[in-house]
């Protein structure tokens, strides 16, 4: 897999009057440089003491608000914000988002996962985001099942914001992201359950009649 061939949209940093407007798009090789060579590294640097001092309170809110935004699975149309409806083009990545405090050990063995494609530490240096090869047009049944999936091998939970597929997610530093270009690709088999149909029942106006006629005549009380 071409990395440059893939694109995602970028937006200013949420602090910006403009946070919601399209900034531009770079191809998911350039994010990759972009997060290994630490182009955003003063304003990582920032949100990850603000969460060694203060944990995940407003200071840590704050800071993350000065950092730029990517969405990953999608492109975003051009002069539109942020959106379902804006999606220009999906990019057959879905991007895992994982807030679980991600020792090393783990790290690791994300790493080595058959579907890692991508793997790197998040803004705030504890949680990873991972990319991992999807069928687009089954985003939403890949997100149920991805969540399955790392809960049951790894006992961590897939953050609930990423079944939209116009999230948009900080940028981050990592000089060690790892990526598996020929990682394989998820294949969901998630069924949607089906609702039980509602039993409806209709009785005529003369068997209604009938039926109150013979419970009068019952003593109910019996038995």
């Amino acid at each position: 897999m071409d990395f440059s061939q893939i694109k995602i949209s970028t937006f200013p940093s949420i602090s910006s009057k403009k946070s919601n407007i399209l900034d531009g798009d770079i191809s998911l090789r350039d994010y990759i440089n972009d997060v290994r060579s630490g182009k955003y590294i003063n304003e990582i640097i920032d949100v990850r003491n603000a969460l060694q001092k203060f944990g995940k309170g407003k200071e840590y809110s704050e800071a993350k608000k000065n950092l730029p935004l990517a969405t990953a699975c999608c492109t975003i149309k051009a002069g539109h914000t942020r959106g379902k409806n804006n999606i220009s083009e999906m990019n057959g990545f879905y991007l895992a988002d994982i807030d679980d405090d991600v020792d090393d050990q783990l790290f690791d063995e994300l790493k080595n996962d058959k579907y890692t494609c991508v793997i790197h530490r998040s803004a705030g240096g504890r949680g990873v985001c991972i990319f991992v090869k999807i069928n687009p047009k089954k985003f939403l049944e890949s997100f149920y099942d991805l969540a399955q999936y790392y809960l049951d091998n790894y006992n961590i939970s897939i953050d609930e914001a990423c079944k939209d597929e116009a999230r948009a997610r900080f940028v981050s530093y990592d000089p060690y992201i790892f990526e598996n270009p020929s990682s394989q690709k998820f294949i969901s088999t998630y069924k949607k359950p089906r609702e039980k149909p509602k039993q409806e029942y209709l009785f005529a106006e003369d068997d209604f009649g009938r039926i109150i006629k013979e419970l009068e005549g019952l003593d109910i009380c019996q038995g």
